[in-house]
């Protein structure tokens, strides 16, 4: 079995990669768990630095029901996910194969003969994703304990 540290030679570029957020396509209404799985498994290969964050755009609604107001959270992007990654080849293969995800978002098709290789998403429309919504990560497990522990009111 690989230790980490050789892992970490395998999945480094050999010239310097930075951060971009790249869009994934994924089953509609699947992209919690998508995103939970994603996460599971980045931190199962260790792979923290290659990809910082994995976010579902959300908003939430108002809404009335039987006379009270009920709180609804909505998925803004049905159908995708947002994956800010260093990509090498072995992490665009994790997140092309992982669990409800039909793959990248391309601004190109592919050609004959070569490889997939997804484009990241330019400042402008970074800036505008992350300041228009609110993000859904899924909760860590200090947040599940926080919110079992009963209140004090």
């Amino acid at each position: 079995m690989k230790s980490v540290s050789q892992k970490r030679e395998e999945v480094a570029p050999k010239q310097p990669l930075t951060l971009g957020w790249y869009v994934l396509r994924v089953i509609s209404g699947r992209e919690k768990r998508a995103c939970q799985y994603i996460e599971n498994e980045v931190a199962r290969l260790h792979y923290e630095e290659f990809v910082p964050r994995v976010l579902v755009p959300v908003e939430y609604l108002v809404q009335q029901r039987n006379g009270k107001r009920v709180r609804k959270e909505r998925v803004l992007y049905s159908g995708y996910l947002f994956v800010e990654a260093l990509m090498t080849k072995e992490v665009a293969h994790m997140l092309r194969n992982a669990t409800d995800v039909l793959g990248f978002l391309l601004s190109e098709r592919k050609k004959e003969g070569e490889e997939e290789k997804p484009e990241p998403l330019t400042e402008a429309e970074v800036k505008r994703m992350l300041h228009t919504c609110l993000l859904y990560t899924s909760p860590s497990p200090r947040d599940r304990q926080q919110s079992r522990m009963p209140s004090s009111a």
